[in-house]
């Protein structure tokens, strides 16, 4: 089983991060890290589910944002060029896919919505964590997708808030699977989607409390999922 996860372009603890919560689950499942630095987006081609991660912001310039606003931190247009093309291969060979934090900010533009350039400035309260602990607020989950399946019972649950960007206009083919009191979109899911397709806005990687069912249950799920896609296409890596 290999899985490929997007390089966060920041401190390694970041990428090990995402690499240690799959491990957690699947001791044996092989990590591929995918970078733009080591120029193997056709490795993803080998790999049997992807997950986009976080960092910095999505170019503006993909969705018609402003180019030159403030509050943008960390655009990298080299990332996205190379994501784009993992993307891609996800969108042209269907397997299960999980996008984090700008990992569904990016997947949601790519696919033609928009972002806030920032939370605050669109009206909203903060989103952000002060660097001294992690910020939690709740989530309201809807629908019946892969989300709603981790959940199970709970319609509610308590996720971390790292980011001052959100989904403004959700792309054609994507719904909304979760969503904060104040009406931020903090999941989406491909309603058509042939395996799954999960993108939300907080860290379950990050989440001390791993039984939570917006933690540890969506890297279950996710490998779950990977595991029947393998059963179904047995010769795959």
């Amino acid at each position: 089983m290999k899985i490929g996860i997007t390089d966060p372009m920041g401190a390694d603890e970041r990428y090990q991060n995402y690499a240690r919560w799959i491990n957690l689950y699947a001791p044996d499942a092989e990590i591929v890290r995918l970078s733009y630095r080591l120029g193997n987006a056709p490795a993803a081609d080998g790999c049997s589910g992807i997950i986009l991660t976080g960092g910095g912001d999505v170019d503006p310039s993909l969705y018609g944002g402003p180019v030159r606003h403030p509050a943008l931190s960390g655009v990298d247009p080299e990332r996205d060029r190379f994501e784009r093309q993992v993307l891609d291969g996800v969108l042209a060979r269907p397997r299960p896919f999980l996008g984090i934090c700008r990992g569904m900010q990016f997947t949601n533009v790519i696919l033609g919505g928009t972002l806030m350039v920032d939370i605050e400035e669109s009206g909203y309260p903060s989103h952000r964590s002060p660097a001294d602990a992690p910020a939690f607020h709740p989530v309201v989950i809807a629908g019946t997708g892969p989300l709603s399946q981790a959940a199970g019972v709970s319609p509610r649950a308590g996720v971390n808030t790292h980011h001052h960007q959100a989904v403004e206009k959700i792309a054609p083919g994507l719904r909304v699977a979760a969503a904060a009191a104040d009406g931020i979109v903090e999941a989406l899911e491909m309603g058509a989607a042939e395996h799954f397709f999960l993108l939300v806005q907080w860290h379950p990687e990050r989440m001390a409390d791993q039984s939570s069912p917006c933690a540890g249950n969506i890297a279950k799920l996710f490998l779950e999922e990977l595991s029947n896609y393998l059963k179904q296409y047995p010769t795959l890596p």
